[in-house]
């Protein structure tokens, strides 16, 4: 027999490859209320919606103890500096040089106080902040007679059983006259100070500065 040549529709298409992807709206569409060609019954497929999947976020104190940086002022005395505070074991992450110094990272609140205790008895000139946990309650006491003494305060308050760090008398920024306002800084663990009904035997309204 003769070779026969195969011959194709004009409106064939080859076979889709196993690679080839189809797409959604590519595929055949039928009404739903439409009976099956096949006598199959039709079938809705139930669509899930997507849903984002949420996770529990951990709560960070990063913030609440977050050490602030030390900046040395003098960048000359960076090399002897360093050598120094690794000899004493105090640990920093990292130093960066920056316009007004180098700023050096403690890791850990013990070797802030310990860089700072060893600047401030060599008397190396540096600025940094308080920590976290060193800040002062600023409370102001309201109605003070200006002839009342800021030393007569801070006894009155000594003898309560509060240490106040100071003990100012606020002045108008206008004229420096004095005013009946005192502020007084005073450790965080003083809380109490807040529920104080009488100071110098006068009553308080006292607020948070």
């Amino acid at each position: 027999m003769g070779n026969l040549d195969r011959i194709e529709p004009a409106n064939s298409q080859a076979p889709p490859s196993q690679n080839s992807s189809v797409r959604r709206s590519e595929l055949p569409t039928r009404n739903r209320g439409a009976p099956n060609p096949n006598g199959v019954p039709n079938t809705t497929r139930a669509t899930i919606p997507a849903t984002n999947q949420t996770q529990t976020a951990v709560p960070s104190t990063a913030s609440a103890d977050k050490i602030p940086p030390i900046v040395l002022r003098d960048k000359t005395q960076w090399p002897k500096i360093s050598t120094e505070i690794k000899r004493r074991g105090i640990n920093f992450s990292k130093a960066q040089n920056i316009a007004d110094g180098i700023r050096i990272y403690p890791i850990a609140a013990s070797d802030f106080r310990a860089i700072t205790k060893f600047f401030s008895s060599d008397k190396i000139p540096y600025h940094t902040y308080q920590l976290p946990s060193e800040k002062l309650l600023n409370v102001v006491l309201r109605s003070i007679p200006i002839e009342i003494t800021e030393k007569d305060i801070y006894d009155d308050l000594c003898e309560r059983g509060f240490t106040p760090e100071c003990v100012i008398r606020m002045r108008r920024t206008r004229d420096k006259a004095p005013m009946p306002l005192i502020l007084v800084k005073i450790s965080k663990e003083h809380k109490a100070i807040f529920h104080l009904k009488e100071v110098v035997s006068l009553g308080q309204n006292k607020q948070r500065a």
